[in-house]
């Protein structure tokens, strides 16, 4: 029969369970979550994947005990791909959590490619920026009430497009965040596009394996580890949040096939 070929699971971690990013009200203790996942995409990286399904539920804070401190977990390995692997056939399917996906994962091309003359094709492919990219979203969504702007860029990825290709318009758009804070995560966000002009500027030359993915995990882990040395900061309180907005359900998982992808998990 024609269809995903799946396997069903279960992780089991020794000691606590963890709880999921969108049910942590505490901004410390949600980007200390985030961090472990951050960590963890690194070392997921070394092992040769990429997770390509990042979302709220999938990052888990774990509370520490007997002198441990608190630390993030990242779970649901389902769609998690060998890299490098750049055959187009291996990245033909659309993966993701809608509110959190990549720009370039929903369009499936390179939005960054330098003008040039040079006709060579190269298959678009999913890479480790993309993750990380998902991550920097994560960062965002416990703001996404604090006004119309941050309200609708979690249902229209032409929005978040806009974000990324000019991270200043999220500078001034988002005022009512804590000021340190929204700098560190446009900092942060000038630096994911930095990251995929270099990759791209690559891909003409078809040189792009040269590129060092390391330095992509080592800038999130630093600007999230800048927003956690904030000595307060707050999500915003349910009745800060404008009247008739209730989204309290966690974001659900849409994925979007094309083809098989049979190599997945």
């Amino acid at each position: 029969r024609r269809g995903n070929r799946r396997k069903h699971y279960r992780i089991v971690f020794k000691g606590k369970a963890g709880q999921a990013l969108h049910d942590i009200s505490s901004p410390r203790e949600y980007f200390t979550g985030l961090l472990g996942g951050v960590k963890a995409l690194r070392a997921l990286r070394k092992a040769g994947y990429i997770h390509r399904d990042l979302s709220t539920g999938n990052v888990l804070l774990v509370k520490g005990d007997q002198g441990k401190a608190d630390h993030g977990v990242l779970i649901d390995l389902e769609y998690a791909k060998r890299f490098p692997d750049t055959g187009e056939e291996s990245h033909n399917v659309r993966t993701g959590t809608f509110e959190f996906m990549a720009c370039e994962v929903d369009a499936r091309d390179f939005l960054f490619l330098p003008d040039t003359s040079d006709d060579t094709v190269v298959p678009w492919f999913h890479n480790p920026i993309h993750d990380i990219e998902s991550i920097w979203w994560i960062a965002v969504w416990d703001y996404r009430h604090v006004n119309a702007t941050m309200r609708s860029l979690f249902r229209d990825l032409a929005g978040r497009s806009n974000f990324v290709h000019s991270p200043s318009f999220f500078l001034r758009k988002c005022p009512e965040i804590p000021t340190n804070v929204r700098h560190s995560l446009h900092a942060w966000l000038v630096s994911i596009r930095s990251q995929y002009t270099e990759l791209e500027s690559l891909v003409p030359k078809q040189s792009h394996r040269t590129f060092d993915y390391n330095s992509v995990f080592e800038a999130a882990i630093r600007f999230i580890e800048a927003i956690l040395k904030e000595q307060a900061f707050t999500f915003p309180a349910e009745a800060e949040r404008p009247a008739g907005f209730t989204d309290g359900l966690p974001p659900k998982r849409q994925k979007v096939q094309k083809q098989d992808d049979e190599d997945s998990s």
